[in-house]
């Protein structure tokens, strides 16, 4: 519970029963207009009057205050279940263990408790559990049932006693740490009882993200033509994480496409040369500063040629880099990062932490940094529905091999997204990264903002102005300058490392935020030349990869074995020794009809017949 009402920014007051009962001070805590739920333990429901806590959940206006009796389980006598929830629970009874393979079946009412999750199934590790027996269920909802075996059994429910809603949470005892499935019926109580005055996003956001290729059609299985199609087909966008190195080889045709296909296509940029595991070595930062300020200067080239923009979010080839680069990201203005191992993953959170349910963090280099997820993910609905009701960012990525068997391979994904969020915006990252922030209802007309990204774009979606105060998490380093709305300098302030600041805006309207900080290095005079023979020969070989040996059969199994493998300098080996065997034989089939029309001496002209 207190995961919980951290999660959502709620502060969690333990009161504690005694033996004289429903004490003064119990009555003006749940009495309080910021309280927003409460909550009873199993072993507490025998001290409290049950009148008595009603009459002080109950408010004149609006709904009352929400009740979740938690824990409930075999030794709660009958007549006080059947007493707190009006007769439409009886008991609580244990379930035959072991339980072996169980799960959470969720419901899809109340839609305003189970929202994206409805009717979903999370895969839950318990080791002992028991089942709510139900007796008239004319007021009862229920909303997920445990699922063991072949048979379900009531779980978590809803009864509407007079406008006053209970919960009832049958107890579940977990096996090792608790994981996601045992806090989300503690999420979803919480995050429907506090409303608007949890964290939470105005608008939900989704993209797609291919690493890699160059704008040459097709890049490997990668029609950039075909996509554009399935994209409008089945209302999807994509980005291209763009090899800086490949700054100057784009083709015209494709480059028109996506000019004219802003809606749809975007481009980031990834790593600079991708050679290898680059930005994740031990190098001096010196390097790795001197390769981001490459990147960047080869990306305005890149631009100037082609008259596309790009975002400057950063999707690091392989694995994040340190949170030193990520800080050398900051330095030079940059917006966020987005990779496959967030650093929330890997790093060690303490097990108070709620950072392994929130898809983006602050917590390297003082930067931004977002998690994405493989296109081919089995049950991807499930991971769909989880982050949508966390109000996590849709990121999904891929490679042009994900399109071997059709140009359509995303809809199944972008449709799933689409069904169970229909409000969803398919946007390029740069745009979702200017709504890297939460916010939550302090009072009438005024919203706390939690932002993790230097630059936001606040959306006002209500028909009356909006008051926000916004606060960023800010180390000072780089320097802050000033901060911006829509260009304009306002006042700040930053305190214990808290930046924070006050922005109105308009009915309907939105307005820019940008924290400002000291000028990066200038990178117009950064040498873009492609000088590192390591560097043009990979991306050589990763051209003939995707471009030639992804076509056939044994290529696309060959190259399946090379990630596969853990001494990939053997498999290099081969590569060189198979491009030096195919080189010379096109080598030897081009010279071959030369050679032989030199060693035959012409034929002799026909002489006529004596006859």
């Amino acid at each position: 519970m207190a995961l919980a009402a951290e999660f959502y920014g709620l502060r969690m007051i333990v009161l504690s029963i005694d033996a004289h009962g429903f004490q003064a001070h119990l009555q003006q805590n749940l009495r309080d207009p910021k309280t927003v739920a409460a909550v009873v333990t199993g072993n507490a429901v025998f001290a409290l009057n049950r009148h008595e806590v009603l009459a002080a959940l109950e408010r004149r206006e609006g709904r009352n205050i929400p009740l979740l009796l938690l824990d409930v389980n075999e030794g709660m006598k009958q007549e006080l279940l059947r007493a707190w929830s009006g007769g439409t629970v009886e008991a609580c009874k244990v379930l035959p263990t072991p339980l072996g393979q169980s799960s959470y079946a969720i419901g899809g009412r109340p839609k305003s408790v189970v929202r994206q999750l409805a009717g979903q199934e999370l895969p839950l590790n318990a080791r002992k559990a028991c089942g709510l027996v139900l007796g008239m269920q004319a007021d009862l909802q229920v909303i997920l049932q445990l699922h063991v075996e072949h048979s379900k059994y009531p779980a978590f429910a809803m009864a509407i006693l007079n406008r006053q809603e209970i919960f009832f949470l049958a107890h579940v005892e977990s096996v090792g740490d608790l994981d996601a499935s045992h806090v989300i019926p503690l999420l979803m109580f919480i995050r429907y009882a506090a409303g608007e005055r949890a964290w939470h996003s105005f608008r939900r956001f989704a993209n797609l993200t291919i690493d890699d290729p160059w704008l040459t059609e097709p890049y490997g299985n990668l029609s950039f033509a075909g996509l554009l199609n399935e994209m409008r087909k089945a209302n999807f966008h994509t980005t291209i994480a763009f090899i800086p190195w490949n700054f100057d080889r784009s083709q015209p045709d494709v480059v028109s496409l996506i000019r004219s296909s802003r809606e749809r296509f975007s481009v980031a940029i990834h790593g600079n040369n991708h050679d290898g595991h680059e930005f994740e070595d031990e190098r001096p930062l010196r390097v790795h500063e001197a390769s981001i300020q490459q990147a960047l200067a080869r990306m305005a080239r890149f631009s100037s040629l082609t008259g596309l923009p790009y975002d400057p979010v950063m999707v690091f080839p392989h694995k994040p880099a340190s949170a030193d680069v990520l800080a050398l990201l900051k330095k030079h203005h940059l917006k966020a990062t987005v990779n496959a191992g967030n650093f929330v993953w890997t790093a060690n959170n303490p097990a108070s932490s709620t950072a392994h349910l929130r898809s983006v963090t602050l917590r390297f280099g003082n930067f931004p940094s977002a998690m994405r997820y493989p296109a081919e993910t089995p049950g991807f609905r499930l991971l769909v529905a989880m982050n949508a009701f966390l109000d996590n960012p849709l990121l999904f990525y891929a490679h042009h091999d994900f399109f071997f068997k059709g140009i359509d391979a995303f809809n199944p994904v972008a449709q799933a997204v689409n069904e169970i969020e229909p409000n969803v915006a398919w946007q390029s990252l740069g745009r979702i990264t200017d709504h890297f922030y939460l916010v939550r209802l302090t009072r009438p007309g005024e919203y706390e903002v939690k932002a993790f990204a230097s630059t936001i774009c606040l959306d006002n979606p209500t028909n009356r102005r909006l008051m926000f105060t916004v606060k960023k998490e800010e180390n000072n380093i780089p320097h802050v300058r000033s901060v911006t709305v829509g260009g304009i300098p306002v006042p700040y302030r930053i305190v214990d490392g808290q930046l924070t600041l006050q922005v109105a805006v308009p009915p309907k309207g939105s307005k820019h935020v940008t924290v400002e900080y000291e000028d990066a290095p200038n990178s117009s005079a950064i040498n873009v030349s492609k000088s590192s023979i390591r560097a043009g020969f990979l991306r050589r070989m990763a051209d003939f990869r995707d471009l030639t040996l992804s076509r056939t059969r044994p290529g696309r199994a060959f190259i399946r074995l090379y990630y596969a493998m853990a001494a990939r300098q053997l498999v290099i080996t081969i590569l060189i020794v198979l491009l030096g065997v195919f080189g010379g034989w096109l080598l030897v089939r081009r010279w071959m009809p030369h050679i032989a029309q030199a060693s035959i001496p012409p034929s002799a002209p026909c002489k006529k017949s004596a006859n």
